[in-house]
């Protein structure tokens, strides 16, 4: 049975974002961080240890949960900041500033 392709494909976004000199170092650590949160918040649903997540671990409805998760459950400290009220694909909600 081949390997999991997601180690080396994450490996390589990453390098590639580090020599592409438009993406700055906080856009690549931004990235990382979700990432993380991705990570954690997959291994937490399937009950698996991180480690563990392969490429077939990802799909819509689990990436659409932990939008959710992000925007309901997760405490952010940013959220103190007035920013507008934006939907999921940045336009402005009706109601909003």
């Amino acid at each position: 049975m081949p390997s999991d392709p997601f180690p080396v494909l994450l490996q390589e976004f990453f390098a590639r974002l580090r020599t592409t000199q438009e993406v700055s170092l906080h856009t690549i650590a931004a990235y990382r961080d979700t990432l993380r949160l991705l990570l954690h918040f997959i291994a937490q649903q399937r009950r698996v240890s991180i480690d563990r997540i392969t490429l077939e671990a990802f799909s819509p409805d689990l990436i659409l949960a932990f939008l959710e998760y992000l925007q309901n459950e997760r405490p952010n400290p940013s959220s103190e900041i007035a920013s507008p009220d934006l939907s999921r694909d940045g336009r402005l909600r009706a109601g909003s500033h």
